[in-house]
């Protein structure tokens, strides 16, 4: 146990005190995120201090998004099709966008096709996914703080896009597949999904990071 570990077990239990003192369980997830780095920091040493730094937050911020998933659900499936219809209007398509009664559901149409914009479609994962990991890279790296900034406020509007380029595509590529449709959908969003991941990694690599103190 070095002071870093320490530090980390010490934030760990107080966040879990003030959990339960105040009833809050936010903050106990905040301190499985803290109790994550500390072990990190314990088996692999001080030197991995600025991973295990990202690698709490992400932890803290994977489990916190997990939670408000169920209230995310509808407001994101609106982002999703109103950003691909106006996509889809940008590129001259006619597209209407509207809801149906019991059950439920959001339904994008384009040229006379209509498209479910199902849960699956709202496009938390890849929001979530971009935060995730611009929140493990930019406190991993020694990066100006407002390169962190810009980072963190960027990469779930780069999820947002992705996810509604994603729906265009699919769109566009409806007509053409035919009965392969299931699988044109899951190779289009598993594409995608790695891409927008691995530009987003690209990106950050190339930003110029803080001198070393001293």
């Amino acid at each position: 146990f070095g002071p870093r570990a320490v530090g980390f077990f010490v934030a760990a239990c107080a966040a879990a005190g003030a959990a339960m003192v105040f009833r809050q369980p936010l903050l106990m997830l905040a301190g499985l995120g803290l109790l994550a780095g500390a072990v990190l920091l314990f088996v692999m040493g001080e030197a991995v201090f600025r991973p295990a730094l990202g690698f709490s937050l992400g932890f803290a911020g994977f489990t916190i998004l997990s939670v408000l998933f169920p209230f995310a659900d509808w407001p994101l499936r609106l982002l999703a099709g109103k950003s691909a219809a106006w996509f889809l209007s940008w590129i001259g398509d006619p597209v209407e966008l509207g809801f149906t009664a019991e059950p439920v559901r959001l339904i994008l149409v384009s040229q006379g096709r209509p498209f479910e914009v199902a849960p699956e479609c709202n496009g938390f994962g890849i929001i979530s996914g971009c935060l995730l990991l611009a929140i493990l890279l930019a406190f991993s790296k020694r990066l100006r703080v407002i390169d962190k900034v810009l980072l963190l406020a960027l990469s779930p509007l780069l999820g947002l896009l992705s996810n509604a380029v994603r729906i265009v595509v699919i769109v566009k590529l409806a007509p053409m597949v035919g009965s392969h449709y299931l699988i044109m959908h899951e190779i289009v969003g598993i594409v995608l999904f790695m891409g927008t991941l691995a530009f987003l990694w690209w990106l950050v690599t190339g930003l110029p990071e803080k001198p070393c103190d001293g």
